[in-house]
């Protein structure tokens, strides 16, 4: 779980955070399709790595190195 703390917010147009139906999951766009990360980094970067190999170096990086 995440959870996040907003100390300010800082809104240009509050009429597009409506119009967009941000809050609203049945509009979002479906993401199914979307690569995830790892398969993304292989495919573009043509790299020789294989998707789980590159996952768990982003799965690594995430615990050891964040911060």
């Amino acid at each position: 779980m995440l959870v996040v703390t907003v100390e300010a917010a800082f809104m240009h147009c509050p009429k597009c955070i409506v119009r967009s139906y941000l809050w609203s999951p049945a509009h979002w766009p479906d993401t199914r399709k979307v690569p995830s990360l790892a398969e993304a980094m292989v495919a573009h970067g043509a790299l020789d790595d294989s998707v789980p190999h590159m996952q768990a170096i982003i799965d690594h990086d995430g615990r050891q190195r964040l911060y």
